[in-house]
């Protein structure tokens, strides 16, 4: 709870702070999707019955959980040149 007051009161450049978006660890994915969809964000804290930050559940978790990579996949794009990546 402590870290999630904490980000909560962080104000930089006058901005509104929002309250960081968090679900217990028995939520579904279903919903777990549907708070980040409908936030707009890109992560959620899962928290216990006291409040207290127990892991980051990101949207490449979410997509991770519906497609896998082959273990070779990156082999193809470690030699990529920035300026290749940057004209896709």
């Amino acid at each position: 709870m402590d870290f999630i007051t904490e980000i909560a009161s962080l104000n930089r450049d006058g901005r509104k702070v929002i309250r960081p978006i968090t679900c217990k660890p028995d939520s579904t994915l279903q919903s777990v999707i549907l708070s980040l969809a409908s936030q707009f964000i890109h992560r959620i804290y899962a928290v216990n019955e006291q409040e207290e930050v127990i892991g980051v559940i990101t949207l490449r978790d979410v997509i991770s959980s519906f497609i896998t990579e082959p273990s070779y996949h990156f082999d193809d794009y470690y030699g990529f040149a920035v300026k290749e990546m940057l004209n896709q």
